[in-house]
């Protein structure tokens, strides 16, 4: 998620998610978010979201958010990070969705 927008792509320092107040980091997560949401149909749009809900969960019994950050890049160790750039990717995933909306 980190390198999906190149850190010298103009969309990066500029666009949609700077516009949004994103920090410099979310802004890939958010722009794969987007446009994987404009790819998937609404049952892969539910798993998605049901993935992502366990990000929020307490109750999460397969402690998803640690075993993710223990196997994450360097710089998304801290599971603190790694959730930052989930809610980004979620942010932009779920604004597709309601751009698609009727």
């Amino acid at each position: 998620m980190s390198e999906y927008v190149e850190p010298t792509v103009d969309e990066r320092g500029s666009g949609e998610g700077i516009d949004l107040g994103m920090e410099f980091e979310d802004v890939s997560p958010f722009v794969l978010g987007k446009e994987i949401g404009a790819l998937v149909d609404h049952a892969e749009r539910r798993l998605v979201q049901t993935f992502l809900a366990t990000f929020e969960d307490p109750e999460d019994r397969l402690s998803t958010l640690h075993r993710m950050a223990v196997r994450a890049p360097a710089t998304w160790k801290d599971p603190a990070q790694l959730r930052l750039r989930l809610k980004a990717f979620r942010r932009g995933f779920e604004s597709h969705g309601k751009e698609s909306s009727p």
